[in-house]
């Protein structure tokens, strides 16, 4: 962890402080089941760290489905030809459903 410290305020970053076994499990499990890892208190099974992953997972060709939350890659063909916004996906991407 020192060299990794090292290395990242050689390259002018500044970590505050390492994340605490609490802040890992709701970490991981937010990135799985955003809704989930609000209920984190750190007695149940997936709230954890040894168990703080997906319970259950299902794949599907063309998106991936763990505990409550669905996951999609989405892969542009073409960029704009005219000057659009940084956010001119957000309403593909973010839309409900």
């Amino acid at each position: 962890m020192a060299s990794l410290q090292t290395a990242l305020r050689a390259a002018d970053l500044h970590p505050k402080h390492w994340l605490g076994q609490a802040e890992l499990v709701r970490l991981v499990r937010g990135a799985y089941d955003p809704c989930g890892a609000a209920a984190v208190d750190g007695t149940n099974v997936g709230q954890r760290l040894p168990s703080a992953g997906p319970v259950g997972l299902r794949e599907h060709w063309s998106w991936f489905e763990s505990d409550a939350s669905a996951s999609a890659v989405l892969w542009i063909s073409e960029w704009p030809r005219s000057r659009a916004y940084p956010n001119f996906l957000s309403t593909l991407v973010l839309a409900p459903g």
